[in-house]
């Protein structure tokens, strides 16, 4: 049938304001120098834990974005394939619950960055780096699962589907990891585009 994908507009705006946002704020505010130097990290949640309160808190609003599109697709795409659009959803899901994890465990750090000892502060660091590989990985197999599904049966453009696929295979590599936030940010947007007011999709 065909209908307007009005929750799915809004999460994918959403999605893509945080993701383009996060991305702004982890290379013009963070900077690359501390997101790989765990030292140089732990000394700005010290003496400047300003921009890393920022990106948590653009966690949160990211993973309420992607429960709204993880909802949508499942209840959208369920009957063309039951197997893989449960897969999808179980590691979306999963994906959510580690992005959340990742964010106040980071919030944790940051407010007690100061009273830690630095073998402490260490290791909460690798286990927040560790949350952040498996939201990656996860949220790739649903990227990767729900855009394949879409493909098959036809409910969105051919386009954004095999560009939602890329953001599946991007996200298996850390290398990759802001190549598949760019991906991640371009399909949102497509996807904002495509289930605009006005707009219709068959499913």
């Amino acid at each position: 049938m065909t209908m307007r994908w009005t929750s799915v507009h809004v999460a994918s705006l959403l999605n893509a304001f945080v993701g383009t946002a996060a991305s702004a704020v982890a290379v013009g505010m963070i900077g690359v120098d501390a997101l790989v130097d765990r030292a140089r990290f732990l000394r700005m949640a010290v003496e400047q834990p300003g921009p890393i309160l920022l990106q948590d808190g653009l966690k949160l609003v990211a993973a309420l974005a992607l429960m709204l599109l993880i909802g949508a697709f499942h209840s959208r795409l369920h009957s063309a394939d039951p197997r893989r659009v449960n897969a999808a959803t179980g590691a979306g899901v999963f994906a959510v619950v580690a992005l959340l994890l990742n964010a106040l465990l980071s919030v944790y750090s940051v407010l007690n960055a100061g009273r830690m000892s630095e073998g402490t502060g260490v290791r909460l660091v690798v286990a927040i780096g560790g949350l952040a590989f498996v939201v990656l990985a996860s949220s790739g197999v649903w990227y990767l699962l729900t855009n394949l599904v879409a493909l098959r049966a036809g409910g969105l453009p051919r386009w954004l589907c095999r560009l939602g696929v890329a953001v599946g295979v991007a996200s298996f590599l850390p290398p990759l990891a802001l190549v598949a936030l760019v991906l991640s940010v371009a399909w949102s947007a497509g996807l904002a585009w495509t289930t605009r007011v006005g707009g219709a999709v068959s499913v």
